[in-house]
């Protein structure tokens, strides 16, 4: 795609500081470092034009996540953090920045502030109701 910044990376049109390079998958540190200097934030991008997560086809989404398993493993060793967040936003209600799926990897210390999932405490539904939906969802996957 001619104005994707994540296909001008992949196809070496941008800069980016790349950590692991493959057939289907790269990835590179983000501009934006929020735990720096003692952490690090990276990007793991489908080599493949694909939008959204939903969208990708079962074999590179299975490759894609080796390559998110591969980049954690090497950034724990080296970094020793507290923990890490592993995340990817898909469309504008979720902040999905680039349309092209990538996955974040984040490093994490305790109370650092940053992507707390909820910030108050969500509702509990009835497990009825969530056996309900989760019978709707797995209709339609079969």
């Amino acid at each position: 795609m001619d104005t994707c910044v994540f296909c001008k990376v992949v196809d070496r049109e941008a800069p980016a500081s790349v950590i692991y390079d493959d057939e289907a998958t790269l990835a590179f540190m983000d501009l934006r470092q929020p735990t720096w200097p003692e952490g690090v934030h990276a990007l793991v991008v489908p080599k493949q034009h694909v939008e959204q997560v939903d969208e990708l086809e079962p074999e590179l989404a299975g490759l894609l996540m080796a390559t998110v398993v591969k980049v954690a493993r090497s950034v724990r060793r080296c970094f020793a953090p507290d923990g890490m967040s592993i995340w990817s936003s898909n469309g504008p209600a979720a902040f999905q920045e680039v349309p092209h799926v990538h996955m974040h990897v984040l490093t994490r210390t305790h109370e650092d502030g940053l992507l707390r999932v909820y910030a108050e405490r969500p509702p509990h539904p009835p497990t009825v109701d969530l056996d309900e939906v989760a019978a709707t969802i797995r209709t339609d996957l079969a």
